[in-house]
Parts: structure tokens; sequence; C-alpha cells
């Protein structure tokens, strides 16, 4: 196949995947405004397609179609960005999003829709305005933190208090700074609506009470005398307050703006407590949360409602519970539910320094989280991936047997989750495995695996076999050679598991040599002449030229002429093209085309003349053969030895 055929077929192809990959998000998804849960905004919040970004960073020398694709690709992630600017409002590199104003003439379901008809993006969503998912009548009279009963808080503080190394990031309206059993646990915050911490005049003071009592659920100092306690007594708390006043909701933007700003800053878990859960931001936001060794909660919601259309995968979605652990009929349920926690009439601090109760899965969700960051002051060196996971094998189990989709795993238990934590044996993850690869002979391999282990070693295998020196997450191998095609794995040891990763094909593609040139002719005219070229490594194809100009046609290994006359008389030499695009030269090869003179000494017609034609010229001699008669008389006489003689001795023309 000739090179320009090739790339266009490869760019064919990159246009093929273009419009097959899925990208999550229906192209005709509809959204729907619920009032007092979910609102319009005139904004959205819109992710490029991830898959085409990370093509765009090939591995260096691969074969010619790869960059063409690469190209293609690039140029989609281009179209996708430059679209969306003239709206865009604010940029999130770290996550590789955009807020973006709703054109002129369009609404939020239309905008959606022409951005994803596009296949250019990931998510195209609503930058919903969002409210905080709680009722909360409070209740000074109320002396019953029934909460810490269910969860068996007694038992676990016997073990573990909480340690001021886990830090709870509560991502709400802010937090009442003056609160006794708040305030000696603060951290500096962050106001999202603003963009300003607290130390540059981010205002993080609650304005309404929220973020208050969530606070209070997951970290109310204890043991003091004062009022409630938490689900853990000495966390740090770290406030992020995610707006300004008002009518007291917030947009998910700002919520994954602030979520994110904890992460960055040390949080160990932190907790969202507002309606919109369903967002596909969410996932993208705890799945960053949790690459900076941060876990993520939020609010299941409280429309009673079943959410069995997603479930994020590094979001801990909580749901709440009653007294007599069953649903709370508010709380929504389904598939995406992870966990419940105590949700209705719980006891927490409240705006002013006081206490009151309040029932909401916006206080499942804190509790939930706090009880995560008690294993983390349990085991410091745990993960978030570990902290969850103990958080859903500790948990009572309710409901249908096992996890199901209405409790999720179950209602948590802060005494069981601190007994697993010093035993527990953290999985081993493999993230965003690389996918086959083909490289050019020579070029440089690197690939790294993203893994998640505690206190890991590496090795690599090829075909079954260790490799040398190939002791990390990444595989590195410079000037890769055909004898290192095979199938790669990782193996991951640590002190409690062993585990191999998927195989990772790796073929090289072998530059081309020549190994048989072409040889040069001599024929008579209307011969038929064939030159060839033998070459070792992936050819791709071949051309051939006839005194440096291109014989047309003509791209296989061996070039056949037929009925030769003088105009084919000339040099012939083949370019060998390989499948990475390098160019072997072969030798020139040159044709001559002549009418052959008999040599009448060479009686036996070997070419040569040598003894064996004195041998040939007595046995003609002797069977009267025409051959003999070297003076050409017409017969065969001894005067014709005399004549070979003379004609030996001139050689032939």
């Amino acid at each position: 196949m000739s090179m320009l055929y090739r790339c266009l077929v490869c760019a064919l192809a990159a246009f093929s995947v273009h419009a097959q990959v899925d990208t999550g998000q229906p192209a005709d998804q509809t959204f729907v405004e619920q009032p007092g849960v979910m609102e319009f905004s005139g904004q959205m919040i819109v992710r490029p397609r991830q898959d085409l970004y990370a093509a765009t960073n090939p591995a260096p020398n691969a074969s010619p179609a790869k960059p063409m694709r690469v190209f293609q690709q690039a140029e989609a992630t281009d179209r996708a960005r430059a679209r969306l600017l003239p709206n865009a409002v604010e940029f999130f590199g770290e996550v590789d999003e955009y807020i973006v104003n709703i054109p002129e003439g369009m609404d939020e379901n239309s905008y959606a829709k022409e951005l994803m008809a596009t296949g250019d993006y990931e998510y195209v969503e609503p930058n919903w305005i969002v409210f905080p998912v709680d009722t909360v009548p409070n209740d000074p009279n109320f002396s019953n933190s029934w909460q810490h009963t269910k969860l068996q808080s007694v038992k676990a503080w016997d073990i573990v208090t909480g340690d001021a190394s886990s830090i709870v990031s509560i991502i709400d309206t802010g937090i009442d700074l003056d609160h006794p059993d708040l305030q000696d646990l603060l951290l500096p915050g962050f106001n999202a609506y603003t963009d300003l911490t607290q130390a540059e005049g981010g205002d993080i003071q609650d304005y309404n009470g929220h973020g208050t009592f969530c606070a209070g659920c997951a970290a109310a100092h204890g043991n003091n005398a004062t009022q409630v306690v938490g689900a853990g007594w000495n966390f740090q708390i770290m406030p992020v307050r995610v707006n300004n006043g008002g009518a007291g909701t917030a947009t998910g933007g700002n919520l994954n703006q602030g979520a994110r700003w904890a992460a960055d800053n040390g949080a160990t878990v932190t907790s969202v407590s507002w309606s919109g859960v369903q967002s596909a931001s969410v996932q993208t936001t705890a799945k960053y949360c949790r690459e900076q060794g941060c876990l993520y909660f939020r609010a299941a919601g409280n429309d009673n409602v079943n959410l069995g259309g997603f479930d994020h995968e590094d979001a801990v979605v909580v749901g709440a519970s009653t007294t007599s652990d069953t649903k709370a009929g508010f709380s929504n349920y389904g598939r995406a539910i992870d966990v419940f926690a105590p949700g209705a009439g719980v006891r927490s601090t409240t705006l002013g320094g006081g206490q009151g109760t309040g029932s909401g899965t916006s206080f499942a969700c804190p509790i939930s989280a706090g009880v995560a960051a008690l294993i983390h002051s349990a085991r410091p060196e745990l993960r978030p991936r570990d902290l969850r996971d103990i958080l859903y094998a500790s948990a009572d189990d309710l409901g249908a047997p096992g996890e199901d989709d209405t409790f999720g795993h179950g209602r948590v238990n802060s005494f069981q989750a601190v007994q697993m934590a010093p035993g527990y044996c953290p999985e081993i993850y493999f993230d965003n495995a690389p996918a086959d690869v083909t490289l050019c002979e020579g070029s440089d391999l690197n690939i790294t695996m993203d893994v998640g282990a505690l206190n890991p070693t590496y090795q690599w295998y090829r075909d079954g076999s260790a490799l040398t020196g190939q002791t990390s997450p990444t595989l590195a191998i410079a000037g890769v050679l055909p004898s290192d095609e095979g199938l790669y794995t990782l193996e991951v040891t640590t002190d409690c598991r062993v585990a191999m990763s998927v195989g990772m094909m790796v073929l090289v593609t072998e530059l081309v040599s020549i190994t048989d040139q072409p040889v040069s002719q001599t024929v008579e005219p209307g011969s038929d002449v064939t030159f060839s070229v033998v070459a070792s490594g992936d050819v791709d194809s071949y051309l051939w030229f006839k005194d440096g100009t291109v014989v047309p046609g003509e791209v296989a290994d061996t070039l056949v002429l037929s009925n030769v006359s003088d105009a084919d008389e000339g040099g012939y030499s083949s370019w060998v093209i390989g499948q990475c695009g390098e160019v072997e030269f072969s030798t020139g090869a040159t044709l001559t085309v002549e009418i052959s003179v008999p040599c009448i000494a060479d009686v036996n017609g070997d070419g040569l003349l040598d003894s064996t034609d004195f041998t040939a010229w007595i046995a003609a001699f002797n069977q009267n053969d025409p051959a003999a008669d070297q003076n050409e008389d017409g017969l065969v006489a001894p005067d014709d030895f005399t004549a070979w003689i003379s004609n030996f001795n001139a050689g032939c023309p």
C-alpha cells in the first residue's frame, strides 16, 4: 500500500473513531429544572473529550498511521476549545472544565445538544443552581444524639477519638467561627464564590447555619463538657464557603471548585451536602480529589427518588437512615447510593453557638465523612480508596443481603470501621492501564502504569518472564528492537497482596534493510527482464526508478520488463519504503540490450573459452558435428582444428 493511500485510510479511520466514541452523555439528553432543588443558572459546565486530548501525546516514532490520527485528534481538541472561548467565563485547568454562558437565542438544552452533536465533548451540563439538602428545625430541648448509638461511637472512641492530622473539609455556607464546639478546630478556609482564601479576605462566616450544622455532625469537639460531639473529636476542620449569602443557593461549579481547593490544601475528606449529585462533573471532581489524597462525600438528596441512572466511581454518595435503620422517607435511594448514615433528627451545632436537631441527607453526608476521617486517624497511611473500602466493608448491612440498590453497602458503623482499620489489607488498583502500543524499531518506550497501592514494589514481565531492572511503575526501554515485542504485565506487591495488571501488547515495527540488490543484465532485443530487490523488516511499499525517474505503477519488490528494446536500456534502482516511513535505496543495475555475436570457438556454449572447448571440439569432430566446422567451409575436416586454434586465440567479441 502506498504511503499516500495509507495516510488517507488512517485519516478516515480517525474520523470514524471520532464519530463512534461513547462520550458518556447522550447527545439528546434533556435537562429539566426542579424548583428549589436544581435550577438553571444561564451557564453550562463543559468538558472536552479527554480521550482526544490524551491521544495527542503519542509514543515517539510511532508508525505513520498514529501521527495522522493524532493530528486529527489534535484538531478536534483545538476545535472544542475554540468553540467555547467566546462564551467562557471561567476555566479550571486541573480538570479541564469550562464555565460558559449560554449564547443569546439558545437555552440549556439547545446549547447542550449543539455542542454534544460535534462529538468533541465528554459532557455539557447546566451549571446548576443547587440547594442545601436539609430540613432544619432547631430543637434546643432534644438531647438524644441517637446517631452515636447507631454508629457505636462510644466503642469506637475507646480505640481512637480522632487526630489533628485528619482534616475534614465542609463545602457549604460557611461555619460559625465563634462556635465553642468548632472554633478551636478551624483551619484557614476559602470562599469559592469570590475565589479568595480567608487570608485574602474571603468570607467564610456562616450566614444561615447549614454549614455549621454539617461541620458539627462530622467534627464537633468532644469531651469538652460543651453541647454536642461529632463522629470524631479532634479533627481539624477546613471551611469552604460556596456562595455569597442571599438566597442560600450556590452553583455546581462553585461546589466543584471548593472541593478541589480543599483537596489541594490537604483535606483528608470533603463533605458536600447540596443537590445536584447526578451531575457528571461530580465524578470529575471526586476523581481529582482522590488523586490528591482526599475522599469526596456527597449527599444523595431529599426527593425520595431512585437514582438508578448513574454511579460515581470516586464519590461516596450518602443516603439518610432513621432510628430504626430504615430509609428516611425523604432520602433518595438507588444504584448511585453507596452508604446510608443517620439523617433524621440528628443533633449538631447551630449558628449562634448553640445546638439543635436537623434532618436531611445533608447531615448523613458529613457523619459518613467523619467516620472516614476516624478511620484515617486510626491508620493515617491509608489512602482515600482504602478509607472508602473499609467504610463499605464495615457498614451494617440493611435491606437485601449484601450491596443492594436501596441501601448500597449499608449504614456506616464507626466502631466496626476503626476495628477493621489496623489489620485491613488495602486493595491494589490499576488505573488507566495503557492500551496496546506499536513503536518503530529504535524508538524509546516509556509507559507508566497508574497504580494505587500502599507501600508497593514493582516488577515488569514480558511474556511471563521478569525483566531485569524494570522495577518501577514506568516501563522504560531505550531503542526498542523486534526482540522486545511481547505481552507486558506489571506485578505489584504490597505487605499483604500481590496483583498483576492486565496485559499490554507491545509491537515493534522493524526497520527495513536491503539484503539482495538488483543485478545488471545484458539481453537480446525482445527478451523479458526481471529486476528484484530483497529486504528484511516491515516493508510498506517499493518504488522503481529508471535513470532517476519513477517507473509508474511499479510498487512491488520485482520490476518486470517485457519484450525489451534499445529504449529500455539504462540504470535501474529501487526505493524500499518501511512502515515507519524510512527509505532504503538500492544500488543501481544496468540493463544492456544488444544482438549477441556467436563465438565459434566456444564449442560447448558456456560463454567461456577454456580447455573444455577443446574437449568439446574433439567430441564434435568425432561425431561429424557441424560445431567442429571452425573454418565454416561446410566440411568437418582436420584443417578445422587449425581454424579452432586461430578462433580460440582471437577470443570472443
